[in-house]
């Protein structure tokens, strides 16, 4: 969540879509940052552990009045995801941050019994309470962040594909003009296994050694390569590969509908106004 009292404008940090990239172009105009980011996930006297970093509307407006109310008075803004893309990159960060081992390092069957821990959790949950389990918040609904009592909070949505979009409106809010540095937290991989172990076996002993600005400007002109060779992807889903894909695509279709049906209705806008502007 990142509040500019100044500018009048929130913008509301749902997981895994695209958050971290705005957050970076937004912290220096973010006056609300020791309520909500610099905390992280810190003890809340309601629910134990609180990712502050991503709180859904219903604990915003019992706990975090104040805030929720600004959320309402200025230009609010969120970015959607595709559900189905979005489920994979929360397996992934879930991964990442027990053990640091990205997806594209894991089994099929590491990854399969891991799917089935998660799912079968998110199906326990309440249907009508947010998730806000730190563990499980990366898999929580997007709709959660949007939405209260049926009524939309958020009012400028626009999928991640339109991020270009969303910082042109908050430039415009500001008055100059928001240069964000490349996707943030997104995941890659490796159309063959074998080179994500290498790549890793190699890179990780750098990394501990070598300063962040020393190594980064040279994995950049690699990842081309590796992209233009067509072995290294983005966004893509290894789910789709497992026995069970067709289970877990309807575990997302049934339990995130409501973010298939955003995502869906803003892609749709989209795609309308991108044909009309080819025409025009």
């Amino acid at each position: 969540m990142i509040i500019s009292d100044t500018h009048r404008f929130a913008f509301m940090h749902i997981p895994k879509c695209a958050g971290t990239t705005v957050r970076q172009a937004l912290a220096p105009y973010d006056e609300h940052a020791s309520e909500f980011y610099d905390k992280a996930v810190f003890e809340h006297p309601a629910f134990g552990p609180l990712d502050h970093h991503h709180i859904p509307l219903q604990v915003m407006r019992d706990h975090f009045p104040e805030a929720f109310a600004k959320l309402r008075r200025y230009q609010s803004f969120a970015l959607i995801r595709d559900p189905f893309s979005r489920f994979p990159s929360s397996l992934h960060e879930r991964f990442v941050q027990r053990d640091r081992r990205p997806l594209n390092e894991r089994s099929a069957l590491e990854m399969s019994r891991e799917v089935e821990t998660v799912i079968s959790a998110l199906a326990k949950h309440p249907r009508d309470v947010p998730i806000t389990d730190p563990g499980l918040i990366h898999f929580s609904r997007q709709s959660d962040y949007v939405f209260h009592n049926g009524e939309q909070i958020v009012k400028s949505l626009k999928v991640v594909a339109e991020i270009d979009g969303l910082f042109e409106d908050l430039s415009g809010l500001i008055g100059r003009q928001l240069r964000p540095e490349e996707r943030k937290n997104r995941q890659m991989n490796y159309s063959v296994r074998a080179l994500a172990r290498l790549q890793f076996a190699v890179t990780r002993p750098i990394e501990k050694l070598l300063p962040r600005w020393v190594w980064k400007p040279v994995y950049k002109p690699i990842k081309q390569v590796f992209f233009a060779a067509g072995l290294l992807r983005k966004d893509y889903n290894p789910l789709l590969e497992l026995p069970n894909a067709d289970d877990i695509k309807g575990f997302i279709s049934e339990f995130y509908a409501d973010d298939v049906r955003l995502f869906n209705s803003l892609e749709s806008a989209r795609v309308a106004r991108a044909e009309h502007a080819e025409v025009g």
